[in-house]
């Protein structure tokens, strides 16, 4: 790690704590808790998994990104709310960073951030991936996900967006919390496919997603 992308208050040494997290000792000695791989890298016959995922957890999975046309505010709450009930749910959030290159972030992606961080649930209960998944290993996410998650604002561009992250979902044969409104997300609801909540109802999709997590079958 450059020498600038320590802390200015860094510490000389640290002693890992019960239920610390790389995104909390990043957050302490770097200049961005997003460089956490790193200090990984740096520990790994210590560190052989940084993830708190663990077999039978239930995996949540967002469709990708964090555009301004869909709502991941709304879903980070929904988490927050889901995880005081059932630890065993984590939500993995992939494509935050733009796919084209080293782009400054948003302001629909920084509001994300910062709101995830907030939450303090980052690497135990949110997993959030920067970089953009390959398109040959999305097949793979979809494999290892038991819930579909896609909320967003009603516009035109959402239209088209969402469809293609819950056709994704359809294919994987996933179960669903989406944002009602749309004609598509209306008929997997007919076809008792996906469970609907209103714009921006972080308590409904929080529901809806504790809901499926009790079902026999996750999917």
């Amino acid at each position: 790690v450059p020498l600038s992308e320590l802390a200015p208050n860094a510490p000389d040494r640290y002693t890992v704590k019960r239920g610390d997290t790389l995104w909390d000792i990043s957050k302490l000695f770097l200049t961005s808790p997003w460089r956490w791989p790193e200090l990984w890298g740096m520990n790994l016959e210590q560190i052989r998994n940084p993830h708190w995922i663990f077999p039978g957890d239930i995996i949540v999975l967002w469709g990708g990104g964090a555009w301004h046309w869909l709502d991941p505010l709304t879903a980070i709450r929904a988490a927050a709310i889901v995880v005081r009930s059932r630890a065993d749910i984590k939500f993995v959030f992939p494509g935050w960073q733009h796919p084209l290159g080293q782009m400054p972030p948003s302001p629909a992606q920084q509001a994300a951030w910062e709101l995830a961080e907030s939450t303090g649930l980052i690497g135990r209960s949110i997993f959030v991936q920067l970089g953009w998944v390959p398109y040959q290993d999305w097949e793979s996410y979809l494999a290892e996900s038991n819930i579909g998650l896609s909320l967003h604002f009603d516009s035109l561009e959402t239209r088209f967006a969402a469809r293609a992250r819950i056709l994704s979902y359809l294919w994987a044969g996933l179960p669903m919390v989406l944002t009602r409104g749309d004609i598509l997300a209306e008929q997997f609801a007919a076809a008792d496919l996906a469970t609907l909540v209103d714009e921006q109802d972080a308590v409904g999709a929080a529901q809806a997603i504790l809901s499926l997590a009790q079902a026999p079958a996750h999917k």
